[in-house]
């Protein structure tokens, strides 16, 4: 039985199309007070409150807490989900889509490029810079990022490893670029982060691939391009996201125009 009603939230059009789209049934794979992540097919999706970041595959409510959405209690890892005719159904409790939110990046100039690297230059990234990759392993990333995905998908803790967020910061990139390595980063993205990585962080390495970030990521971008003098604050802000998801695409946007500084891969 479908709820009779349902708590509205904004989310990425892709996500609204999916809840639209033909009826499955996927699972809870994680719950907390600020989210909840649910599989639909190869991907997960969330239902996050007002205190979470939006991600490209979150369903962003108006809720304090995950919780009131679901009188209360939080459904447990493994609970079905019914997705269909527009809602996510959780036995009753039920998620929809009704407004959408704009992920994408925006593109930019290779011309561009020296100004963007000058201006995070300009805020000193050697003290903010995380250090969980080897120089070695940045280093290959910065040369010829698809064939050193082996080394950093999947290596880090939690939901989304670090060395993925580290991936999703370089592909971004690199497609706002329209970098010639691009595609084939891409590629070998789709074929490796499946069985590689968590589903939520493979989820988000195929938005990236389809040019979805983080807005707290593109507005570090947009700082970079339009507002140098706004970036130190823009980075930081992106720096408290998750543990070091914001960190970790920090390095990545780093090493990618890094790469197509100095490009050594691809014609």
């Amino acid at each position: 039985m479908l709820p009779s009603a349902a708590v509205p939230g904004a989310a990425a059009v892709w996500v609204a199309d999916r809840l639209a789209g033909p009826p499955h049934h996927g699972a809870v794979v994680h719950a907390g007070d600020a989210a909840v992540y649910f599989r639909s097919a190869e991907d997960v999706i969330g239902v996050v409150s007002r205190h979470a970041t939006a991600i490209p595959c979150s369903i962003s409510t108006r809720a304090d807490s995950v919780a009131e959405i679901f009188a209360g209690r939080l459904p447990a890892v493994g609970d079905e989900v019914r997705v269909g005719d527009g809602i996510a159904d959780f036995s009753g409790h039920g998620v929809r889509v009704g407004r959408y939110v704009d992920f994408a990046m925006r593109p930019f100039d290779v011309a561009q490029v020296p100004a963007m690297r000058e201006a995070l230059e300009a805020t000193d990234p050697a003290s903010w810079l995380p250090d969980e990759l080897d120089a070695s392993v940045r280093d290959a990333l910065r040369r010829d990022p698809a064939a050193t995905l082996e080394q950093v998908l999947g290596r880090g803790s939690g939901l989304t490893p670090f060395g993925d967020d580290v991936v999703c910061g370089i592909l971004a990139t690199l497609l706002a670029a329209d970098d010639p390595c691009a595609p084939r980063l891409q590629e070998r993205v789709t074929e490796l982060a499946p069985r590689r990585t968590t589903a939520l962080s493979a989820t988000l390495l195929r938005r990236a691939g389809a040019g979805d970030v983080l807005p707290d990521f593109a507005a570090v971008v947009t700082a970079l391009l339009e507002r140098p003098a706004e970036a130190p604050a823009a980075i930081a802000h992106l720096r408290t996201v998750g543990h070091t998801s914001g960190a970790g695409m920090l390095l990545g946007h780093c090493l990618a125009l890094a790469h197509i500084h100095t490009r050594s891969c691809c014609p």
